[in-house]
Parts: structure tokens; C-alpha cells; sequence
């Protein structure tokens, strides 16, 4: 259960640390780009929820690493899940996604690597090292 729970808080965090990426470049662009936070915003929800399956493969496979190779392993495999979300949604919008005003890239490849993150600290707790 403390398993599963982890796993929903990954999808949360993926989801809630791609909209703060996606502020933070509005805010930066005097908010310019503001109205494609609706579609930013439905696709994120698309990408949250099918961030569960890559978190529960890390979390079924790096649940006995060290807590050291779990951050890193974390922060690849959640940087590629959003690389490999944001070429989906390239896939899907084809000549449209050059109509995003803001770099969607950005705020997946953070979202998914602090939402893999997430999960990898709330592993087992052992020592840094072991």
C-alpha cells in the first residue's frame, strides 16, 4: 500500500513540478504565452497519469539500490520520460507544436525528473551509502 501511495505522489509531483516550470517561463516572458496553459495543462494531466508506469518499474526494479544510485538513476529515467513525452506530443500535434509560446521541453523533462525523484526518497531508508 505505502508502495502504491508513492507511486500516486511521483504522478502528483511530475504534474505539479511541470506547471511550476511552465509559471516560471511565463513569468520570465512577462506572461506572455499564458493562454496555452489550458492545453498545457491537459496534456501535463496525460503525462501524470502515464508517468505511473515508468514509477512503478523503478520502483519494482532500484528497490534494494543504494539510496545514492536511486537519485541518479531517478533523475535520468524521469529526464527521459519527459524527453520521450514531449516528442510524443510532437508526434501527436505534428506542425502544431510549434505553436507553443513557451519550451514545453522544460517543463516535462523537470517535471518527470523531480516527480522520479520524489519517489526514489521516499524508498527504503538506509545510509547515503549503502
Amino acid at each position: 500500500m505505502k508502495a502504491i501511495l508513492a507511486i500516486v505522489f511521483a504522478s502528483i509531483v511530475c504534474f505539479v513540478a511541470s506547471y511550476l516550470v511552465a509559471k516560471t517561463l511565463l513569468v520570465l516572458n512577462n506572461g506572455f504565452g499564458s493562454g496555452d496553459m489550458t492545453a498545457f495543462l491537459y496534456w501535463t494531466s496525460y503525462f501524470a497519469g502515464s508517468f505511473i508506469l515508468p514509477s512503478l518499474l523503478f520502483a519494482i526494479v532500484l528497490r534494494k539500490a543504494r539510496t545514492l544510485n536511486r537519485v541518479w538513476i531517478s533523475i535520468l529515467i524521469g529526464g527521459l520520460a519527459g524527453f520521450g513525452w514531449t516528442l510524443m506530443n510532437l508526434w501527436f500535434l505534428g506542425p502544431w507544436f510549434g505553436a507553443w509560446s513557451f519550451n514545453v521541453l522544460y517543463c516535462w523533462v523537470l517535471g518527470g525528473a523531480f516527480g522520479m525523484l520524489s519517489l526514489s526518497m521516499l524508498g527504503h531508508r538506509t545510509s547515503l551509502f549503502s
